[in-house]
């Protein structure tokens, strides 16, 4: 198992199914999910910490999981790639949404 994969940066953004999920993974989850714990957490260290980790992009994992179980590794490791170029934006603009 050497292969690499092979795709530009632009191609990330033209996939239309792949950016969805993203938008939902980056920005929709952390925003809903730090709302509701909100309703239950006062200290906003703990908020703080658990929209980082709701917040933060897809791990690489999941690229090599998916090529030792011969899954879909190519549109994996697109989506790590592309979650992980989102997160430089979408991290503090949920940080400023949120009022963290």
């Amino acid at each position: 198992m050497t292969g690499g994969i092979d795709f530009k940066i632009i191609d990330l953004f033209t996939d239309t199914k792949l950016l969805l999920f993203s938008g939902i993974k980056m920005l929709l989850i952390p925003i809903a999910g730090t709302w509701i714990i909100k309703q239950f957490v006062d200290d906003p260290m703990i908020l703080g910490v658990c929209m980082v980790m709701l917040a933060t992009p897809v791990g690489s994992m999941t690229a090599m999981l998916a090529q030792q179980y011969d899954g879909n590794y190519d549109l994996a490791a697109r989506g790590v790639a592309l979650t992980a170029i989102l997160a430089v934006v979408t991290m503090p603009v949920v940080s400023v949404l949120m009022g963290a």
